[in-house]
């Protein structure tokens, strides 16, 4: 079991079912401009108990194109109420209002079409605004989640994969992929693997208490993203502690940077822990740094009727089954299907 950042304190209890989580992509910029012969239409939908790809899918009918060329920044919670942004190219569709006609099943709705001299991509969205309602939690249950979600917003919450998502099958799949034999959907095993492994080094840094230190050696990615390779760690101290700056791990692959010193020993020990060779996995696709710890913003912690409603930002890449976890402390973490599987 992963280590909690927060073992400390007590969960608030209670559950957080999907129907209660409500997410809204925050762009980094607007869209602005115009769409123009060469442009893209950017469809901003609200979806409910609906995949990503079916939303896709809903407004290429809309457009009378492929789904192939219907953009977005990621695949977002399958059963939560989620608002999201999609594009289009222009060239393919003849009226932007066709657009508005988007549906399936009465469980997409278009919110507003906005022209854009480029597509939605994943550097689109930076940011997902949540509101959580839990439901069930003992009466000291709102003391508990503002106990721990302050500590999280001074501290820093682990950034994992949802543990439920890779399974012990899907990792010995991927194992057998890296073998050279055959497996069931290779890409999603492949996947486990990077993810089980950034976990595991994850867990090892929480476990030591160096989620949110530097160590000789480590990349640390400022607010630009920008990777530095740490030579003396109390330089970052200042950065760190602000949140202004973050340790990353290892995701596997041939485009991974690679970190020195202590940190590179920490990762080479993972590596002849999992019993794979360290050239197989420079074959996995992609690679490369994820930060170990991110910071919940703009939290809040309100008491609604015999519920707790819980608001706060995220980053895009953040699984909310993480923050479930920690503020609960229950396995209350339920996967969305394979459709909805995070991009690394």
């Amino acid at each position: 079991m992963l280590p909690y950042c927060t073992s400390d304190l007590p969960g608030a209890g209670g559950a957080c079912p999907p129907r209660s989580r409500q997410c809204t992509e925050l762009l980094t910029a607007n869209p602005g401009g115009e769409a123009g012969e060469n442009g893209h239409w950017w469809v901003q939908v609200r979806k409910v108990g609906l995949g990503t790809t079916q939303a896709r899918q809903a407004v290429a009918r809309a457009a009378r194109c492929s789904e192939d060329l219907v953009a977005c920044a990621g695949h977002r919670d399958r059963q939560a109420a989620v608002v999201q942004w999609l594009s289009v190219p222009a060239r393919v569709v003849d009226h932007p209002n066709q657009l508005k006609l988007a549906g399936a099943h009465g469980k997409l709705t278009v919110v507003n079409v906005l022209g854009c001299p480029r597509p939605v991509t994943a550097s689109s969205v930076d940011t997902l605004r949540w509101s959580l309602r839990i439901e069930g939690a003992p009466g000291t249950g709102y003391l508990r989640a503002k106990a721990v979600l302050d500590r999280l917003r001074r501290l820093g919450l682990a950034n994992y994969i949802d543990p439920v998502l890779v399974t012990p099958e899907l990792v010995q799949h991927g194992r057998q992929v890296l073998a050279g034999r055959r497996a069931a959907d290779p890409s999603r095993a492949r996947w486990a693997v990077q993810a089980w492994l950034f976990n595991a080094a994850c867990a090892e840094r929480v476990h030591d208490g160096l989620l949110g230190s530097a160590i000789p050696g480590d990349l640390v990615a400022d607010a630009a993203r920008e990777l530095h390779l740490v030579a003396d760690p109390g330089s970052w101290r200042g950065r760190l502690d602000n949140h202004d700056a973050h340790p990353t791990g290892p995701w596997f692959g041939g485009d991974m940077p690679a970190p020195a010193a202590a940190a590179a020993e920490r990762e080479e020990r993972l590596i002849d822990a999992f019993g794979v060779a360290p050239a197989a996995l420079a074959s996995l696709p992609g690679g490369h740094r994820r930060a170990y710890r991110i910071q919940p913003r703009q939290v809040q912690v309100l008491v609604e009727g015999s519920a707790i409603r819980i608001s706060c930002d995220l980053p895009a890449e953040t699984h909310i089954a993480v923050l479930l976890r920690e503020v609960l402390k229950e396995a209350d973490l339920s996967a969305p299907p394979p459709d909805d599987a995070p991009e690394e």
